[in-house]
Protein backbone atom coordinates (compact mmCIF):
# COMPACT_ATOMS: atom_id res chain seq x y z
CA UNK A 1 0.00 0.00 0.00
CA UNK A 2 3.01 2.47 0.61
CA UNK A 3 4.08 1.93 -2.42
CA UNK A 4 1.33 2.56 -4.28
CA UNK A 5 0.60 5.68 -2.39
CA UNK A 6 4.83 7.17 -3.10
CA UNK A 7 3.97 5.90 -6.61
CA UNK A 8 0.95 7.89 -6.96
CA UNK A 9 2.80 10.65 -5.32
CA UNK A 10 5.90 10.42 -8.03
CA UNK A 11 3.57 10.57 -10.80
CA UNK A 12 1.68 13.91 -9.42
CA UNK A 13 4.90 15.55 -8.87
CA UNK A 14 5.79 14.36 -12.80
CA UNK A 15 2.65 15.91 -13.87
CA UNK A 16 3.45 19.08 -12.24
CA UNK A 17 7.02 18.71 -13.90
CA UNK A 18 5.33 18.16 -17.18
CA UNK A 19 3.27 21.36 -16.81
CA UNK A 20 6.07 23.73 -17.02
CA UNK A 21 4.84 24.94 -13.89
CA UNK A 22 1.72 26.27 -14.49
CA UNK A 23 -1.25 26.24 -12.18
CA UNK A 24 -2.27 22.99 -12.36
CA UNK A 25 -4.38 20.49 -9.71
CA UNK A 26 -4.78 16.32 -10.33
CA UNK A 27 -7.50 14.84 -8.32
CA UNK A 28 -7.23 11.06 -8.13
CA UNK A 29 -10.05 8.62 -7.49
CA UNK A 30 -10.78 4.98 -8.04
CA UNK A 31 -12.04 3.04 -11.25
CA UNK A 32 -9.23 4.57 -13.38
CA UNK A 33 -10.54 8.73 -12.90
CA UNK A 34 -9.20 11.32 -11.92
CA UNK A 35 -9.59 15.01 -12.10
CA UNK A 36 -7.25 17.68 -13.49
CA UNK A 37 -7.68 21.56 -13.26
CA UNK A 38 -5.46 23.06 -15.51
CA UNK A 39 -4.63 27.14 -16.65
CA UNK A 40 -2.78 27.47 -19.36
CA UNK A 41 -1.63 30.93 -20.90
CA UNK A 42 -2.82 31.46 -24.03
CA UNK A 43 -2.42 34.23 -26.38
CA UNK A 44 -5.56 35.52 -28.95
CA UNK A 45 -5.02 37.70 -32.10
CA UNK A 46 -7.87 39.72 -33.14
CA UNK A 47 -9.96 37.89 -35.79
CA UNK A 48 -11.49 33.93 -35.45
CA UNK A 49 -8.58 31.51 -34.94
CA UNK A 50 -8.10 27.89 -34.03
CA UNK A 51 -6.26 25.83 -31.33
CA UNK A 52 -5.38 22.64 -30.97
CA UNK A 53 -4.24 20.59 -27.79
CA UNK A 54 -2.80 17.59 -28.73
CA UNK A 55 -1.27 16.57 -24.92
CA UNK A 56 -5.01 15.54 -24.42
CA UNK A 57 -5.22 11.46 -22.82
CA UNK A 58 -7.42 9.21 -24.94
CA UNK A 59 -10.17 8.81 -22.42
CA UNK A 60 -10.77 12.23 -21.81
CA UNK A 61 -14.59 12.73 -20.79
CA UNK A 62 -15.07 15.94 -23.41
CA UNK A 63 -17.93 16.94 -21.88
CA UNK A 64 -15.80 17.67 -18.61
CA UNK A 65 -13.46 19.93 -20.52
CA UNK A 66 -14.40 23.96 -20.57
CA UNK A 67 -12.41 27.19 -21.62
CA UNK A 68 -12.56 30.28 -19.17
CA UNK A 69 -11.53 33.51 -20.03
CA UNK A 70 -9.62 34.94 -16.96
CA UNK A 71 -9.42 38.84 -16.42
CA UNK A 72 -11.09 42.03 -17.79
CA UNK A 73 -10.83 43.89 -21.01
CA UNK A 74 -10.88 40.18 -22.73
CA UNK A 75 -13.46 39.91 -25.33
CA UNK A 76 -13.19 36.40 -26.44
CA UNK A 77 -15.77 34.18 -27.42
CA UNK A 78 -15.34 30.35 -27.66
CA UNK A 79 -18.06 29.62 -31.15
CA UNK A 80 -16.66 25.68 -31.30
CA UNK A 81 -15.02 23.67 -29.20
CA UNK A 82 -14.59 19.82 -30.28
CA UNK A 83 -12.63 16.42 -29.04
CA UNK A 84 -11.46 14.59 -31.73
CA UNK A 85 -9.05 11.35 -30.68
CA UNK A 86 -7.60 8.89 -32.97
CA UNK A 87 -8.05 11.30 -36.06
CA UNK A 88 -5.76 8.85 -38.23
CA UNK A 89 -6.75 5.17 -37.20
CA UNK A 90 -7.66 2.91 -40.37
CA UNK A 91 -11.24 3.08 -39.09
CA UNK A 92 -11.33 7.05 -38.93
CA UNK A 93 -9.29 6.87 -42.43
CA UNK A 94 -11.60 4.79 -44.20
CA UNK A 95 -14.93 6.53 -42.83
CA UNK A 96 -13.58 10.02 -43.86
CA UNK A 97 -13.08 8.78 -47.39
CA UNK A 98 -16.68 6.53 -48.23
CA UNK A 99 -17.68 8.27 -51.60
CA UNK A 100 -13.87 9.09 -52.40
CA UNK A 101 -11.45 7.14 -54.51
CA UNK A 102 -9.17 5.05 -52.48
CA UNK A 103 -6.35 2.53 -54.09
CA UNK A 104 -5.41 -1.22 -52.34
CA UNK A 105 -2.97 -3.53 -52.95
CA UNK A 106 -3.02 -7.29 -52.02
CA UNK A 107 -0.40 -9.73 -51.21
CA UNK A 108 0.11 -10.07 -54.83
CA UNK A 109 0.42 -7.00 -55.95
CA UNK A 110 -2.80 -6.41 -57.57
CA UNK A 111 -4.09 -2.99 -57.65
CA UNK A 112 -7.71 -2.25 -56.16
CA UNK A 113 -8.73 1.65 -57.40
CA UNK A 114 -12.34 2.56 -56.86
CA UNK A 115 -14.83 4.60 -54.91
CA UNK A 116 -15.07 3.19 -51.19
CA UNK A 117 -18.83 2.58 -50.56
CA UNK A 118 -18.36 1.03 -47.50
CA UNK A 119 -15.98 -0.39 -44.93
CA UNK A 120 -16.62 -3.03 -42.21
CA UNK A 121 -16.46 -6.82 -40.69
CA UNK A 122 -12.91 -6.84 -42.36
CA UNK A 123 -13.82 -5.90 -45.73
CA UNK A 124 -14.06 -3.19 -48.13
CA UNK A 125 -16.32 -2.07 -51.24
CA UNK A 126 -15.50 -0.60 -53.77
CA UNK A 127 -16.93 0.81 -56.59
CA UNK A 128 -15.10 1.06 -59.86
CA UNK A 129 -14.85 3.27 -62.82
CA UNK A 130 -16.74 0.13 -64.70
CA UNK A 131 -19.52 0.81 -62.21
CA UNK A 132 -18.57 -2.40 -61.16
CA UNK A 133 -18.84 -3.22 -57.56
CA UNK A 134 -15.73 -5.44 -55.42
CA UNK A 135 -15.63 -6.47 -52.20
CA UNK A 136 -12.59 -6.93 -50.98
CA UNK A 137 -11.29 -8.47 -47.83
CA UNK A 138 -8.79 -6.66 -45.45
CA UNK A 139 -7.06 -9.67 -44.69
CA UNK A 140 -5.60 -9.47 -48.10
CA UNK A 141 -4.79 -5.87 -48.26
CA UNK A 142 -1.32 -5.16 -47.29
CA UNK A 143 -1.19 -1.67 -48.44
CA UNK A 144 -4.17 1.10 -48.47
CA UNK A 145 -3.62 4.24 -50.26
CA UNK A 146 -5.56 7.67 -49.52
CA UNK A 147 -5.06 10.93 -51.68
CA UNK A 148 -4.10 12.82 -48.40
CA UNK A 149 -5.27 13.44 -45.17
CA UNK A 150 -8.49 14.57 -44.61
CA UNK A 151 -9.86 18.16 -43.61
CA UNK A 152 -9.77 18.33 -39.96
Amino acid sequence: MKAAIILLLLSLMSLTVLAGGEKMAVTVYNSNLGVVSEVRPLEFKKGVGQLSFTDVPAQIDAASVRFDIVGSGKNVSILEQNFAFDLVSPDQMYSRYIDEEIELVDKEGKLYTGTLLAFGWDAVTLKEKSGRIKIIRLENVVETNFPSLPDG
